[in-house]
């Protein structure tokens, strides 16, 4: 039985040329201060001339300084059909077999933290295929070490983290028009970092996809709504409540998406 699969799986199983990119893009609501339009009051009061302007649902205004993240890809899942729990079943038994789709020594490395504050699509690495129906990425939130580039005083590595952020908010601007809340600057600024262990995580696609000799390429795109990290928590506690910072990782991870070129 191994000799035969293992034959099998030289003959072809594997397509060689299959390759799947991963990058992310972060996702928010456009604002003037994006644009870079920063006036010198505005720049004065953060750590960082450089941050992305939002309101959480309660009204509370935000201004993101730090957004890090450190998701790295790992394989494709294929869907759940009874052909592939077979092949998948019969790839247990062989030691010879190779994974769906995986990251490996032939893989790009990913190129670091997703900076979310950057603003632009970024990176994530590739992941090498084989012939099959794929419905999710499989990423896993890690722990890092490195440092992203960012200006100003703050603290960007990920050492022992797989989230690191810095916002500045503005209690007061709870219930408040737009209007009302750019007018106000009382505010506070904080650092905190989040995820000390690796998280595994499943990201549907909307529609499965097909990879063959005659689909070979494939990008994986996975948002991150970075504006819905702050929802339901309190600031005044994030930096020391191991609580409220689980609640920010739950948060994330449930602000990742992710969809396919094809869509």
């Amino acid at each position: 039985m191994l000799t035969l699969l293992g034959a099998c799986d030289r003959t072809g199983s594997r397509a060689d040329g299959i390759e799947v990119a991963i990058e992310a893009l972060p996702v928010g609501t456009a604002h003037e201060h994006d644009e870079g339009h920063h006036t010198e009051q505005a720049t004065a009061k953060h750590s960082s001339d450089r941050y992305v302007t939002f309101r959480r649902g309660d009204g509370m205004k935000i201004d993101l300084q730090l957004g890090l993240v450190n998701l790295v890809p790992v394989e494709l899942q294929p869907c759940d059909s009874l052909t592939m729990r077979l092949h998948r079943g019969l790839e247990w038994l062989s030691p010879l077999s190779s994974a769906h789709a995986h990251a490996d020594h032939d893989s790009a490395a990913s190129a670091g933290p997703i900076d979310v504050v950057a603003g632009h699509a970024q990176t994530l690495g590739t992941l090498a295929a084989r012939p099959g129906r794929y419905c999710a990425l499989v990423a896993e939130l890690r722990p890092g070490t490195r440092a992203a580039k960012h200006g100003g005083g703050l603290d960007t590595t990920l050492d022992g983290a797989a989230i690191g952020v810095a916002p500045c908010y503005y209690p007061t601007t709870v219930g408040m028009s737009d209007e009302e809340a750019a007018a106000v600057t009382a505010h506070s600024c904080i650092q905190a970092k989040a995820q000390d262990t690796t998280r595994r995580l499943t990201l549907p696609f909307p529609a499965g996809v097909v990879l063959d000799a005659a689909n070979t390429d494939l990008t994986v795109t996975v948002a991150i709504h970075y504006e819905a990290w702050f929802e339901d928590i309190d600031f005044a506690t994030l930096e020391h409540d191991a609580a409220q910072q689980a609640r920010l990782a739950d948060n994330v991870v449930a602000a990742l998406q992710a969809w396919t070129d094809r869509e």
